[in-house]
């Protein structure tokens, strides 16, 4: 947990977006995490963005479960 960093902007729109890996959009990950799309696009939002926010350690792994591309 100590060499925990969130995911880049870069990161999260490769598993999540149109043209991503999984396909799934924006909307519907924030679903599978319990959070509006409007605070989900807060992750996705540019690096150095001032509404740039980190996610959390937790919320990515459950996101990575939920579109099954790692096991929990």
């Amino acid at each position: 947990a100590a060499e925990w960093r969130a995911p880049t902007s870069w990161e999260l729109r490769h598993m999540v977006g149109v043209g991503s890996f999984t396909g799934v959009s924006g909307a519907c990950a924030a679903a599978l995490v319990g959070v509006t799309p409007q605070n989900f696009r807060k992750y996705t939002a540019r690096d150095g963005a001032s509404s740039r926010q980190g996610m959390s350690y937790a919320m990515w792994h459950l996101l990575l479960h939920k579109l099954g591309v790692q096991s929990a």
